[in-house]
């Protein structure tokens, strides 16, 4: 008789995970939701981007600002689209963690874990907290590309008073970035 797979022995049974991880876990999956689409649709734009900038002939004297506004579209499409990546990997590895934890935990839960890493003690998997850092920072390094992309676009095309203005709204369109990892 052919051996069956060490989690066909646990098909039938059913494992509730804990409010504060179940809570978690539904946090990072809308968490993650909602990075995968805001980082697909920057590639979308960068994509736009990249496109209007090689069609575009640079400015005379400001081939090196031309050639860092390229890098800085492909560098924001790069991170976006990991990003993206990322997220998709992070909501497949939270989905499966009730079948993950019913395997670690085959007689239930434990009664202490470590509240830090509840997701991992409960098998979202090794990894996690990489996967889910090199997320966050490539959305934010993306988005970051993107709007300097825009001031130095702006800078070369536009009038004094249009990229003036442009700076003042990147600045202010960062300010809440800088205002959260300054309290954090």
């Amino acid at each position: 008789m052919p051996q069956q797979p060490l989690y066909a022995d646990y098909k039938d049974r059913e494992f509730q995970l804990p409010a504060l991880v179940e809570s978690q876990r539904q946090g990072w999956i809308f968490s993650a939701q909602a990075a995968a689409v805001v980082s697909v649709l920057f590639c979308g734009a960068e994509t736009q981007l990249i496109a209007t900038i090689k069609g575009d002939t640079p400015p005379e004297g400001a081939a090196g600002a031309y050639k860092f506004l390229l890098l800085l579209s492909y560098a924001a499409f790069l991170l976006n689209a990991s990003a993206t990546i990322a997220s998709l990997l992070m909501i497949d590895r939270l989905g499966d963690m009730p079948k993950r934890a019913l395997l670690c935990f085959p007689d239930g839960p434990p009664e202490k874990v470590r509240v830090e890493y509840l997701l991992e003690d409960y098998g979202v998997g090794d990894g996690w907290a990489w996967m889910r850092n090199h997320c966050l920072f490539s959305l934010v390094a993306g988005s970051w590309c993107m709007v300097l992309q825009i001031f130095l676009w702006s800078f070369q095309q536009d009038a004094k008073a249009v990229w003036i203005t442009t700076a003042g709204l990147c600045a202010f369109g960062i300010s809440p970035w800088l205002i959260f990892i300054k309290r954090k």
